[in-house]
């Protein structure tokens, strides 16, 4: 990369990891899927690492994918980030929180190396795949860590699911909740 000559720097860099997931959502804008393969080689990643404070990035947003379905390589990831001075922030429909001990076992761990957000993500299309007790567990043992936390409910027009769902996690969590649309990319595009 050349260094930028931008009068606004970019602050977040988002770094997709793998497009593999457990779930196979119908409005999945990465088209990712539990027959994904591949991974982001790890020299690409350290090279991103390293040129992306030019650009004024302090923050690296790890997604994909289902980016906590390689727990190691992501810890290493956010070791290599807090070795640079960035921040972390990681995208994840919470599959991996099946019991409050689980979710505190993964995120504190990331915590210590800088995690500051957890951005969830759950919806009718999601919960076919992940609990929403898998949601909550992650939402919580984030709260009780400190970290922030939203939970975003992407919705079709008029859907009374997606409210209904926000109520709960609004209940159920102190998290941030909100909806967007459907963005129409990907499998989202045929919705």
């Amino acid at each position: 990369m050349l260094a930028p000559e931008c009068a606004s720097p970019i602050h977040v860099f988002g770094l997709i990891y793998s497009r593999y997931c457990v779930a196979e959502c119908e409005h999945c804008g990465s088209s990712s899927g539990p027959h994904a393969r591949g991974v982001m080689p790890m020299e690409y990643v350290v090279r991103s690492l390293d040129e992306v404070p030019a650009f004024g990035v302090d923050t690296v947003i790890l997604t994909g994918g289902e980016p906590l379905a390689f727990l190691d390589e992501i810890t290493q990831i956010a070791r290599l980030a807090q070795e640079r001075g960035l921040g972390i922030q990681i995208c994840s429909n919470g599959f991996w929180a099946k019991t409050p001990e689980k979710a505190l076992a993964v995120l504190l761990p990331l915590k210590e190396l800088g995690l500051s957000l957890l951005m969830l993500s759950t919806d009718r299309f999601h919960t076919r795949f992940i609990p929403v007790e898998s949601v909550t567990n992650a939402a919580n043992a984030a709260s009780y860590l400190g970290l922030s936390c939203q939970i975003a409910v992407p919705a079709l027009a008029r859907d009374w699911k997606a409210m209904s769902l926000m109520t709960r996690l609004r209940r159920e969590t102190d998290a941030t909740v909100f909806s967007h649309p459907i963005h129409p990319v990907g499998r989202g595009e045929k919705l």
